[in-house]
This record gives C-alpha cells, structure tokens and sequence, in this order.
C-alpha cells in the first residue's frame, strides 16, 4: 500500500532510480537504451513526472542491481527494513565514534515515541 498522500509519479521513487543510477555508474542515456525508452521518458521517470510501467520497473531494477523495494521504500508504508538496511550502509562509511553519536540520537528519539 503506498504511503498516505503519495502521488503513483511520486518524485522520490525518481530520486532512488536516479540515485541507485548513478551508484552502478550508468548514464541516464544508457538506462534508457536498456530498457527501451527515450531520454526524455526516463529523465521524467527520474524527476517523478511520470512513472515506468511494470514491465519498465523491473528492467531498471535490474538493470541498476535494485531491488524493487529499495526503489519504493520511502513511499511505501511497512518498507522500514529496506530503509534500514540503506542506511546500515551508509552508517558503516563512517568513523566508530560518528556511529556511535547517531545511534545514540536515534535511541533517544525512539525513547521520548514510545
């Protein structure tokens, strides 16, 4: 189910195709050859004008190495766990004592919800 208030050509699942994009270090030129769309078609897919068709959805998924709920995963409710592992990821790029200053924020904020 999408999240509430979220449009089918939401830009953010744009921003994550274009994130993971540039991540497997293809052009936006060449995503479009791949799957058979023009450069305009997949430059609006990527700024949330419109949206890929299935069929298209899942050839950028695999043509960028995604995996489809990566691509959803802020406009879909109950994807956390895609969320999580993105920024378990990214948390590993930084120095022990940065880790450590961010979980404790996020301990502290999760603590004055519950």
């Amino acid at each position: 189910m999408f999240e509430r208030g979220t449009e089918v050509g939401d830009s953010r699942v744009g921003a994550k195709i274009r994130e993971r994009r540039k991540k497997a270090g293809i052009s936006q030129e060449q995503l479009a050859e791949m799957i058979g769309v023009s450069v305009t078609a997949m430059s609006g897919m990527e700024r949330g004008i419109n949206f890929p068709t299935m069929e298209n959805f899942i050839k950028i998924a695999n043509a960028i190495g995604a995996s489809a709920d990566d691509l959803l995963c802020d406009v879909i409710a109950g994807s956390s766990l895609a969320k999580a592992s993105e920024l378990s990821e990214r948390l590993q790029s930084l120095s022990l004592t940065k880790r450590n200053q961010i979980y404790a924020v996020i301990e502290t904020m999760i603590a004055t919800e519950e």
